[in-house]
């Protein structure tokens, strides 16, 4: 039997959907914070931090809750309309788990093409892959 386009698309990001379900389900954040952490890490595998989403499931759950808690303060800064020198820090779980360097200044520089590559992601991929595992939804617009 043939698999419609939906079930491929879910078997291709099955990582993406582990890591959503932990964010949800392990750390109790909203569907809608744990789509956004999902699409803010896939932004970071695009400019070059490799297997992010695939290593952050190898973290124990404490350093795994510090991840998504770094990357929800990168996702506020994304909604900033300045930003400060004071403002300025590196983002030791984000450093650590990628081998390389990433600071709230380098979230807020690259502001537009990482709200504009997360809002395709979001769009195209979350809504489709976490239908079926969104606490309440069932396919609704949850995520």
């Amino acid at each position: 039997m043939a698999r419609n386009l939906q079930e491929e698309l879910k078997i291709f990001h099955n990582i993406d959907r582990l890591a959503y379900a932990c964010l949800v389900f392990d750390l109790h954040l909203s569907p809608k914070i744990g789509s956004e952490i999902v699409a803010f890490w896939n932004w970071l595998e695009r400019i070059g931090y490799v297997n992010f989403v695939k290593n952050s499931l190898d973290l124990p759950p404490p350093l795994f809750l510090e991840l998504s808690q770094e990357s929800e303060a990168c996702l506020d800064f994304l909604t900033r309309k300045s930003f400060s020198v004071d403002d300025e820090k590196l983002l030791p779980q984000i450093c650590s788990l990628a081998g390389k360097t990433l600071s709230f200044g380098d979230v807020y520089a690259n502001k537009v093409h990482a709200e504009r590559h997360m809002k395709v992601f979001k769009w195209n991929v979350c809504k489709r892959i976490f239908d079926d595992i969104t606490p309440g939804t069932r396919g609704s617009d949850g995520v």
